[in-house]
């Protein structure tokens, strides 16, 4: 379930139009899950009402980088 789910994810992430999702075995059970990791991504998440939901990111990677970026310049302080 985990593995569809973050494939579903990172599809709608992505910019798909469409998004099929097939069970791992053919059972009763593991195809009810696949059929409901679209319906939790789309009901739980809100990400069919989301214009972009990457939105932000930009952010995010800059303050990381600003992080980064710091804990280099005091490991090269401390090494020296």
């Amino acid at each position: 379930m985990l593995k569809s789910t973050t494939a579903a994810l990172s599809a709608v992430l992505g910019g798909c139009n469409a998004i099929t999702v097939e069970p791992e075995e053919h059972n009763t059970f593991k195809a009810r899950i696949a059929r409901n990791v679209l319906t939790l991504l789309r009901e739980e998440s809100h990400l069919n009402i989301t214009a972009d939901p990457t939105a932000g990111s930009y952010y995010l990677e800059r303050l990381i980088d600003q992080l980064a970026q710091s804990a280099w310049t005091k490991f090269q302080q401390d090494i020296a």
